[in-house]
């Protein structure tokens, strides 16, 4: 799979080396071929190399809430968006608040 990586404000310098070169190795090593109906498989390969790679299943944002970010590794968030990219505004307010509560020191979206 062909992906672009950026630094926004230096956040690379927050995830550890590990954490990133899992997420580049998955990515670089995944191939696709585009078909009608196909995101939904692809999302499900994705996420299952991911948590093959010693990312944890959704976390929750708080116990008694159901509302989840995709996966957390070594203080790292990670937001996986296949879907609605106008929504990512929610993923930037739930990795905040995990930010904010000392959850996370840096968050990697796909």
């Amino acid at each position: 799979m062909t992906f672009l990586e950026h630094d926004h404000r230096g956040g690379f310098k927050q995830v550890s080396a590990d954490c990133l070169s899992s997420i580049t190795t998955i990515l670089a090593d995944t191939t696709f071929t585009k078909r009608n109906q196909s995101v939904p498989k692809i999302r499900q390969t994705l996420l299952a190399s991911i948590y093959a790679a010693g990312w944890s299943e959704e976390a929750k944002l708080d116990p008694s809430s159901s509302i989840t970010i995709t996966s957390v590794r070594s203080s790292v968030g990670l937001c996986f968006q296949t879907g609605n990219m106008a929504r990512i505004y929610a993923d930037l307010l739930k990795l905040q608040l995990l930010f904010h509560r000392g959850k996370i020191a840096a968050a990697l979206f796909l």
